[in-house]
């Protein structure tokens, strides 16, 4: 049941994330907590050192380009581009 749940949870946030609801930091800090990862491990996993990972998910600092695809790649996902909401 709970993997069900998280599975549903996870989806709900894709889908905010397509309408433009959530900005990078929030999103990955969702999703780091929806795969059930603490910073330091997230950080871990993702080569990154916790002071990084958590400036990032508080949308501080100025992460490098590098930092940020490392901080995706866990979650399977990638920078795009695409066109600015209005």
């Amino acid at each position: 049941m709970r993997l069900i749940r998280n599975l549903k949870r996870r989806a709900e946030l894709y889908d905010a994330i397509d309408r433009g609801e959530l900005g990078f930091p929030d999103a990955l800090r969702l999703l780091r907590r929806c795969i059930g990862k603490t910073q330091t491990e997230y950080a871990e996993l993702a080569g990154l050192s916790p002071r990084i990972l958590k400036e990032i998910e508080q949308g501080r600092g100025n992460p490098t380009l590098k930092s940020i695809r490392k901080a995706l790649k866990p979650l399977g996902l990638d920078i795009t581009v695409g066109r600015a909401r209005q």
